[in-house]
């Protein structure tokens, strides 16, 4: 109902115009020449302009293909395009008119924006996704410790992220995770049956295993002996689950010597 402007006739069967403001819904388009006036109903949609309230999770590996939720308003199932960092997410799904799905794409290591646009213009969340390198575990100390778990271990490496870093020994989680920088977090054990158990961190960049990393023992048991009060007694003791050279002994307290 509204004059459309810079009408020009291209050819009989084209023409191209610029249209005016109008409330957001479908309208009809309506053409006069002298020969008479013919009506496109509904051929034409006005689309209110898209928002962006969130995007969840808000990072991921720099190789791409994370699944993330975006929320906001006003998107267009079938017409709505996604990019991160400039580049076009994959497999976007508009669910409803306030969410939809996308793939992230491959991008380097900091802060991207995210940008929705449909009919109804463009958005841009600044630095709304971040992309992580990929972690690497190079030590674990100590690196054994009793199958009771609660041994408090510091895993040195790289790409560590805090308050977005798992880690997992022997499968189980490990608590008190604290990522004290980007190459050292501090945790403690959980408990798990005796033997070589792999160590695994998870972060927004992916995940890593140390294979083996930590090494769960069962308690040692000792017999008993008898000798003099100025001490020098070479004594064996017999027992269980000895681990040479990670065994120290103690008689009435005090360090023995040449164990």
């Amino acid at each position: 109902g509204v004059a459309a402007t810079s009408v020009n006739v291209t050819s009989s069967t084209s023409l191209t115009a610029t249209i005016s403001a109008h409330a957001a819904g479908a309208v009809d388009i309506v053409v006069t020449t002298p020969g008479g006036t013919i009506t496109l109903t509904g051929g034409f949609t006005y689309h209110d302009p898209p928002a962006i309230a969130s995007i969840a999770p808000g990072a991921g590996p720099i190789s791409g293909g994370t699944s993330v939720t975006i929320t906001g308003t006003n998107f267009v199932a079938g017409s709505t395009a996604v990019t991160i960092g400039g580049v076009a997410a994959t497999s976007v799904t508009v669910t409803s008119s306030t969410a939809l799905t996308a793939v992230t794409p491959a991008h380097a290591a900091g802060a991207a924006n995210v940008v929705v646009t449909t009919p109804g213009g463009t958005i841009t969340l600044t630095g709304g996704f971040t992309y992580h390198d990929p972690p690497a575990i190079a030590s674990i100390a100590p690196g054994a410790g009793p199958i009771s778990g609660g041994t408090s271990v510091t895993i040195t490496g790289t790409n560590f992220v805090a308050g977005s870093t798992a880690v997992t020994i022997g499968g189980v989680a490990a608590t008190s995770v604290t990522v004290t920088s980007s190459t050292a977090l501090t945790a403690v054990t959980p408990a798990h049956a005796a033997g070589a158990a792999n160590v695994v961190v998870t972060t927004p960049g992916g995940t890593i295993t140390l294979n083996g990393g930590f090494t769960y023992h069962d308690p040692p048991t000792v017999a008993s002996g008898a000798g003099p009060i100025s001490g020098g007694t070479s004594v064996t003791i017999t027992g269980t689950n000895f681990v040479a050279g990670n065994t120290t002994v103690t008689i009435g307290g005090v360090a023995a010597t040449s164990v």
